[in-house]
């Protein structure tokens, strides 16, 4: 089971006071989906809404911004898209930096009412992110002051914002189930006690009957290396024969609640304790439990 929390973060950098005669933001930037794979992960978007990722595995749609400038005065205007723009901000259990903005067309003419040419342009905008440690899963979204180089006619700063989506490598299935194996009905109350390691023992004078069936749980955990991984168990279950019932806890797992995966994929043994009144009734008993990893 994973669990999801989505923030937002704001990158705003101080524009220069030049001028042109309008902007806008026809198209925000995403650089789509990733799962982190290294502790730095760093994401490319081109200026054609290509992203590669080094670090990661990108996935969904990811798109360059667009920023279009239009001419409505009488001056012939030459642009000049800015470069070196960078930052950093603190996500949650990360940082982010964005930097190596492109632009294409980064320089282009705009001709007023009456000159022949261009009155409009369309600006494709890139950037490359660097996200330093593992995010927690959710959509950040930063807001980016872009100015343009201009002859001065009327302002032309622009709020760009770009996003980025963080989702986890993290899943857990079934690969063996519990089984006490037989037993005789005790006289007595007693308990039936499976370790993680499928050992069995009795209490209360149970008897307990050569079962090759006896086996300890085993899930299987598919993440990401390094990542630090915590165990929910179950703290009591139910087990049924037709109306009659049994209870299971002190569940115990061979990782413990919290663990270090060594390798993208693990094996975690779970063992547990079945309670037994005295004279009950006999039958194959059933049911289920759950745990859940999160990192």
């Amino acid at each position: 089971m994973k669990f999801y929390r989505a923030i937002l973060f704001f990158l705003i950098f101080a524009a220069e006071n030049t001028y042109a005669d309008s902007a806008s933001v026809t198209q925000t930037a995403d650089f789509g989906t990733v799962i982190q794979t290294a502790e730095r992960t760093v994401a490319r978007l081109g200026t054609d809404g290509v992203v590669t990722w080094d670090g990661g595995s990108g996935s969904g749609s990811a798109r360059q911004g667009i920023i279009r400038y239009d001419v409505n005065c009488g001056v012939t205007h030459e642009l000049q898209m800015p470069n070196g723009i960078s930052g950093r901000q603190s996500g949650e259990n990360c940082e982010f930096s964005l930097n190596n903005l492109q632009f294409n067309p980064s320089s282009f003419w705009l001709a007023p009412l009456g000159v022949l040419g261009n009155r409009s342009q369309d600006i494709n905008v890139g950037a490359e992110l660097t996200i330093d440690g593992y995010c927690k899963a959710g959509t950040y979204t930063g807001t980016m002051t872009v100015s343009a180089s201009t002859y001065m006619c009327a302002p032309n700063d622009v709020q760009l914002t770009f996003s980025v989506t963080i989702a986890e490598k993290l899943g857990i299935s079934a690969k063996q189930d519990i089984n006490f194996g037989a037993m005789m009905s005790p006289s007595a109350d007693g308990t039936v006690t499976l370790s993680y390691n499928g050992q069995r023992s009795a209490t209360g004078g149970i008897y307990l009957m050569n079962n090759a069936d006896v086996s300890q749980g085993i899930f299987t955990i598919d993440g990401t290396a390094g990542r630090t991984v915590y165990v929910s168990l179950p703290s009591e279950v139910f087990i049924y024969s037709g109306g009659n019932s049994l209870s299971v806890n002190n569940f115990t797992a061979s990782t413990g609640t919290q663990f270090t995966l060594a390798s993208d994929m693990a094996d975690m043994h779970i063992g547990a304790t079945l309670n037994v009144p005295a004279n009950a009734p006999e039958g194959d008993y059933s049911g289920t439990y759950t745990v859940t990893v999160s990192y």
